[in-house]
């Protein structure tokens, strides 16, 4: 995005209301109307990278790294020193809002031994949280 006004423009299905949502919810953390860390599903996740993850699981296909939900929100302006510091992914000193939904180290263990005994065929969400 650019500084000032922008307009979202595309065909139908091309990521213009994905972005106000996920504007939304790195601001308030609702996600249809209620707190995302209560209603989390795989569904909010990229569905292409949800499958290569499973699709990983299988023997012999080198597992990839748990997915992970990441928004982060720049701000321009004056009188916005609450919101500065260098923790965004660019690891820059700049005024924003991040929200990162990820897997929870401290499953590790519960995680590891679901995935020895194989077929997982969904995320597994129960071990994922908010990450500040």
């Amino acid at each position: 995005m650019n500084k000032g006004v922008n307009i979202l423009v595309g065909n139908n299905e091309a990521g213009k209301s994905t972005i106000i949502e996920a504007i939304h919810l790195a601001l308030t953390g609702l996600y249809n109307g209620k707190y995302l860390k209560n209603e989390l599903t795989q569904y909010v996740f990229n569905n292409e990278i949800i499958t290569e993850y499973l699709q990983s699981l299988e023997p012999n296909k080198g597992n990839k790294p748990l997915p992970h939900i990441l928004i982060e929100i720049y701000m321009d302006g004056e009188d916005l020193a609450e919101f500065e510091g260098d923790g965004n992914s660019q690891k820059i000193k700049s005024s924003g809002i991040s929200l990162k939904i990820a897997f929870d180290e401290k499953y590790q263990k519960e995680y590891e031994e679901l995935v020895k005994i194989g077929g997982i065929k969904t995320l597994p969400i129960e071990y994922y949280n908010e990450v500040i």
